[in-house]
């Protein structure tokens, strides 16, 4: 899911909270430290993904599901001055709480909230009762956001799915029929700090188990996965595949070879 629908989920679960009457509270602008973050989970394939924006100037992705993550140093002094001015005005410290309940969550629903970290304390913006300026301001502040997020978030998603698997210690390859049942299915562990995994093939018909190496290679958005064993099994010695759209140690979409199909899975 892009951000902006990402914020707009946050946004309208944010209209729902009850504004406070009266004088504004005295602003506290203390803090020395802040992060952003926006987080959303849930639905049928279960995501947990958050964005986080910090006062170093730091964005920083994380699929908490799946432990993939990537950050990068690229937001400029301008945008930071900004969000840091919003969230002075803000004074969440001294916010009261929202009393009101929530409704349990739908299993296979998206839910989205964002939490403002000040000095290592944290506060839901979702739990708090904030004032018509404070509001107005809030959403500036979520608009800011979004938008230094939406500018990197490709390039941030890309480089956690390298980074999960150049680090993987476990490789998993799986070879499918034409009615995609696994027929062969490999599971292979990294040889050090190499490209090498070692492991097996097991054949999920004849039971039969066949030792085997293989070497990863990665070229951009491109795997190569190539059988380095002498072992011999009836499925080709080399696959590649890319992967499109965000998916973290997943080989999504992969080319098929002589009609066998097959995905690979970095853990």
């Amino acid at each position: 899911m892009r951000i902006a629908t990402f914020l707009l989920i946050g946004l309208v679960a944010f209209m729902q909270i009850q504004c406070t009457a009266g004088k504004e509270p005295t602003h506290s602008s203390n803090f020395n430290t802040w992060v952003v973050t926006s987080v959303i989970s849930g639905g049928i394939d279960g995501r947990h993904r958050a964005f986080s924006v910090d006062n170093t100037g730091t964005i920083l992705f994380e699929d908490r599901r799946n432990k993939a993550a990537a950050e990068m140093k690229t937001v400029d002094a301008e945008t930071l001055a900004q969000m840091e001015s919003l969230l002075k005005q803000l004074d969440l410290p001294n916010a009261k709480k929202n009393s009101k309940e929530e409704k349990p969550k739908c299993c296979d629903q998206l839910n989205s909230y964002v939490i403002v970290k000040l000095d290592g304390r944290e506060y839901e913006t979702s739990n708090l009762n904030l004032s018509e300026l404070q509001t107005s301001n809030y959403k500036r502040l979520l608009s800011i956001f979004g938008e230094t997020v939406s500018k990197n978030e490709t390039v941030l998603m890309n480089k956690a799915t390298e980074l999960k698997i150049k680090n993987a210690k476990t490789l998993f390859v799986s070879v499918t029929d034409t009615n995609a049942r696994p027929v062969w299915e490999g599971a292979f562990r990294r040889q050090g700090e190499s490209s090498v995994f070692e492991g097996e093939w097991k054949n999920n018909e004849t039971q039969t188990i066949v030792k085997d190496k293989v070497e990863v290679l990665l070229n951009g958005q491109t795997i190569k996965i190539t059988g380095k064993g002498t072992g011999k099994i009836e499925i080709p010695k080399e696959f590649e595949g890319n992967w499109n759209n965000y998916q973290p140690g997943i080989i999504s979409k992969p080319i098929s070879q002589n009609e066998i199909n097959w995905y690979a899975r970095f853990e």
